[in-house]
């Protein structure tokens, strides 16, 4: 394999300068944060499943069929390199309507260069690419001139995703406007004050943008602190028509959260329950047209299926389980990039379009929370098979978006390959039946799949593919990896990048180099004793992976010490940092 040499660092050298950051205008982004705004056109859809739950969704120009009627809903787009699921949720959180009716240069890049419509992912973003971190040789952006009545405006049409990933990373400007974290260059992922600063310079007033302000949140890592984050992104959903954006799966990853189920309407601080969230995952598009490629180079990692393009996670629990699926995914984040006004510490993190900004909702100060009451044991649990299937099917009846989906509705169960799923922490009975839907192919077209929960028969979650996907069907195979890795925490690290090393002392004689583990990029620890030579030896002592790091416990010694990493599995083009399209894009408005 080629050896490409990664993220040279000084012994005891990790960054904690902040002056490094530039952002144009930063000051003026920072002031509506903190200053209320008028209300901006809400686009919320609202769906009455019949069953004492509403659903609650973001709207856009995605077509679903609901108990014989269209309801248009954000459109699914996949992230178009291995480290884009930012951008890919970027994206989404602006293809809907409330950003696209007010926002005509928004819309404009959005529909590909015809405002008003939504020609498809490929001819927004082009075909997927198979760039892994560290290359930022993706697909430039391709733009048009247009004239909105105030100049000519130069709106990208093209490689739309790779414009937004660009801005956010210091290579293209909006208005004139750019945003640049140094800690986290092109070829990374994305981070939370990016995400939000993204936005913001696309669609904001004080970017002589659109009407809305972007915020992140950070909330604090206990229990009211999730239900809050919760309780936020619901609230904004609904209030104000466009999807939140969550950090999930130990910080390694973007969702698109798209819609919530709820026992009432989620009005800021209101007595209401969650039930669950919809999410669109922008991995498994990627995945699935790399899927031969992927799986050639690295083999099966874990995680690597992705959650699926749609997929509902419940926020109940049963008594005997402590985490819901919800829970389990929407979990704690590290720090990242140090910037303290986006709260790097540990925390609950998303973001939400909240004009003014909205409020984290307490719900009223704590005499309303979401969680869902425990649901009760039933006296035949666990359940069997066959009777999991019967509460299957049965909520699926009540429920008239998942219950609509042809996902659901093309093809027949399979309950001969249903199979029990457990956490490391469940006892034996406890789990949940994974139960498949296959379509006309059978086992290796499964177009839907729901796990119930043996103690209480709870829908805990489901996953559909329609035609009109990106992501048709899976394998059998495929619905049993992805989720026997789901429930053993092992999940897709997409975001590493160029990995960071930490070092620090832990005894007298000794310190420990750690670094994030990623599911694609091997790296080999490096030595060197003089900077001014290239006697770069390889560290030979035994490294183990503790919570999603690789560590190694060295001893020190009175000579001076520098290390680096070097991949070892990966084919990285050493392009240098810069715009990959050769030049900035501004785009006045």
């Amino acid at each position: 394999m080629n050896q490409h040499t990664h993220n040279f660092h000084v012994l005891g050298s990790r960054p904690t300068n902040q002056s490094g950051v530039r952002f144009a205008g930063f000051l003026t982004i920072l002031f509506l944060f903190l200053s209320p705004l008028p209300s901006a056109h809400s686009a919320a859809v609202t769906i009455n499943n019949g069953d004492g739950t509403i659903d609650t969704w973001a709207g856009g120009l995605d077509p679903n069929i609901v108990n014989g009627n269209i309801v248009n809903l954000v459109p699914y787009h996949p992230q178009v390199t291995a480290y884009f699921c930012g951008a890919a949720t970027m994206e989404m959180t602006m293809d809907c309507d409330s950003v696209r009716d007010n926002n005509v240069v928004a819309d404009t890049m959005l529909g590909a260069g015809a405002a008003g419509t939504d020609p498809g992912t490929l001819a927004v973003d082009g075909a997927t690419r198979y760039i892994f971190p560290g290359n930022v040789n993706w697909t430039p952006p391709r733009t048009q001139v247009f004239n909105f009545g105030n100049g000519n405006v130069n709106v990208p049409v093209f490689g739309v995703q790779s414009f937004m990933y660009g801005l956010v990373h210091g290579l293209y400007t909006y208005n004139g406007f750019l945003y640049n974290n140094p800690w986290v260059p092109p070829g990374q992922g994305t981070t939370l004050d990016q995400m939000a600063a993204g936005l913001n310079l696309m669609d904001s007033p004080a970017n002589l943008a659109g009407p809305h302000n972007y915020a992140a949140y950070n909330l604090p890592p206990t229990l009211l602190g999730r239900d809050y984050a919760n309780r936020t992104m619901a609230y904004c959903i609904k209030q104000y028509g466009i999807p939140a954006a969550a950090i999930v799966q130990h910080g390694g990853h973007w969702f698109c959260v798209v819609g919530v189920k709820t026992t009432a309407p989620p009005v800021l601080n209101g007595p209401y329950k969650i039930k669950g969230f919809y999410i669109h995952d922008p991995w498994s598009g990627f995945f699935d047209a790399n899927r031969q490629r992927i799986l050639a180079q690295f083999g099966r990692q874990p995680g690597i299926e992705g959650m699926g393009e749609n997929r509902y996670f419940t926020y109940a629990v049963n008594p005997a389980r402590a985490p819901s699926e919800w829970d389990d995914e929407f979990d704690l984040s590290p720090g990242g990039a140090p910037l303290p006004f986006y709260a790097s510490g540990v925390g609950f993190k998303f973001e939400v379009e909240p004009v003014g900004p909205a409020p984290v909702d307490t719900g009223n100060n704590g005499e309303y929370n979401s969680i869902p009451d425990p649901s009760p044991t039933l006296p035949n649990a666990p359940l069997a098979a066959a009777d999991a299937l019967v509460y299957a099917t049965n909520d699926l009846a009540g429920d008239a978006y998942i219950g609509s989906q042809p996902g659901f509705n093309d093809g027949g169960w399979d309950l001969a390959d249903a199979t029990v799923v457990q956490y490391p922490t469940d006892t034996p009975g406890e789990g949940d039946w994974l139960i498949p839907y296959d379509g006309s192919g059978g086992t290796n077209d499964v177009t839907g799949f729901v796990l119930i929960d043996m103690q209480t028969g709870n829908l805990d979650e489901a996953v559909w593919m329609n035609p009109g996907d990106d992501v048709t069907s899976m394998s059998l195979q495929d619905v049993d990896e992805m989720e026997t890795d789901e429930f053993a925490g092992n999940y897709l690290e997409d975001n590493v990048g160029s990995p960071e090393l930490t070092i620090q002392s832990i005894a007298t004689n000794s310190v420990l180099i750690n670094w994030p583990t990623s599911s694609f990029a091997s790296f080999t620890l490096q030595q060197n004793s003089d900077l001014t030579t290239t006697n770069w030896v390889n560290v030979t002592n035994a490294t183990s992976v503790i919570n999603g790091e690789d560590q190694v416990i060295l001893p020190t010694t009175a000579a001076q010490s520098f290390f680096r990493l070097c991949s070892t599995n990966l084919d990285l083009i050493a392009t240098p940092v810069g715009n990959p399209g050769g030049g900035s894009t501004d785009l006045p408005n």
